[in-house]
């Protein structure tokens, strides 16, 4: 009896080793893909990007110097600390109550160029393919979106996103 019974538990336990790995399989394929999560954070520069204007229309023309000061502009302040499942970015638990970490922690960063264009940019290596993200905005608010190589990244920045 014990011999015909060991057959039977080895094919309950290929059934339930199968079942295991089609829960984990599809738990898997669930979970959003690099494209889609730098996509999620191209929506944040954008995001900022309405702010940082909001702030220069309320400022008569003149650019926030720092991150920090643009919450207020912020529907929702959590996008200064982009987080998905490839990273593992440190997000302060009284970033809230500081603003000043932001400046600090913030995955993003933004710097006035030359003909008055801003550049938000990520700011932490986030991505394994190396790409950085960046939005170029105009004082009238038209965006230009790009995600390119550290490296081109530099290159681009040193000479102010000109063609």
């Amino acid at each position: 009896m014990n011999e015909a019974a060991s057959p039977k538990r080895s094919r309950w336990w290929y059934i339930a080793a199968f079942g295991i790995v089609v829960f984990f399989g599809i738990t898997w394929s669930l979970r959003p893909s690099q494209r889609d999560e730098q996509i999620v954070s191209f929506l944040h520069m954008k995001a900022l990007a309405s702010a940082i204007l909001a702030y220069e229309s309320e400022h008569s023309g003149k650019l926030p110097d720092r991150l920090s000061q643009l919450p207020a502009y912020l529907k929702d302040g959590r996008i200064l600390y982009f987080s998905c499942g490839r990273n593992e970015l440190f997000t302060p638990a009284n970033a809230d109550s500081e603003p000043r970490l932001i400046d600090i922690f913030s995955s993003y960063g933004f710097s006035p160029l030359s003909d008055g264009r801003v550049v938000i940019y990520e700011r932490l290596p986030t991505w394994s393919d190396h790409s950085i993200g960046y939005c170029v905005i105009t004082r009238t608010g038209e965006t230009a979106t790009k995600r390119v190589q550290s490296a081109e990244f530099e290159r681009r920045y040193l000479r102010d996103f000109k063609p």
